[in-house]
């Protein structure tokens, strides 16, 4: 179906006409600062993807007991849209950092205080599938006894949407239709998801 929301006009002519498909998350700009004690300054300089993260492992952390989240506990975040970062380029003091695809996992294991290993993977389309891989391999080889496996992705700026559309890579009809003849090109979405991974899971 077609999409009506605040980020970009989709009916604002032809330029827009193919960008009103898309799966997108609804009151990203919402957050609750005082649950993670950040500043509303501060907060704002920090990309919705990493927000939206703290807020899934958030809710999985609440499901989790004490045994569970042990101090080897480590973070694989796959993450690869830097669209924040270009909307907010030098406009504050936390900008640097706020949209860093690198801070993104630093970030839960600071605010969780989770001490093992922490890392950001960006493999584009791919980086959740592979940071899942990469987590089972940490654990395999016993660096860590569990892992938060987490993945995001925003389409928050029209621009790559607009590029990925010139290209020819965008379905003008809004369906996917994977290995299917009649394939046209896909239609951007967006997700966030927060994986529990344990030895016992594995072995």
């Amino acid at each position: 179906s077609g999409v009506s929301n605040p980020r970009w006009d989709s009916s604002a002519g032809s330029e827009h006409g193919l960008l009103r498909f898309g799966a997108l998350l609804r009151d990203i700009d919402q957050f609750d600062t005082d649950i993670f004690a950040l500043r509303a300054p501060e907060a704002v300089g920090i990309d919705p993807q990493h927000r939206i993260l703290l807020e899934c492992v958030l809710d999985t952390h609440s499901q989790l007991t004490y045994a569970d989240l042990k101090s080897l506990c480590g973070v694989v975040v796959g993450i690869s849209s830097a669209d924040y970062s270009s909307m907010v380029a030098n406009t504050g003091l936390f900008s640097p950092t706020g949209g860093a695809l690198s801070v993104a996992c630093g970030r839960i294991s600071f605010v969780f205080n989770l001490h093992g290993a922490c890392l950001s993977i960006d493999t584009a389309c791919s980086s959740s599938l592979v940071g899942a891989h990469t987590s089972k391999h940490i654990i395999c080889a016993n660096e860590c006894e569990a892992m938060l496996c987490c993945g995001a992705n925003l389409t928050l700026s029209v621009t790559t949407t607009k590029i990925f559309n010139n290209a020819g890579m965008l379905a003008d009809d809004g369906r996917c239709k994977t290995l299917d003849v009649a394939a046209n090109g896909y239609v951007r979405g967006e997700a966030c998801v927060v994986l529990y991974l344990s030895a016992d899971d594995i072995f």
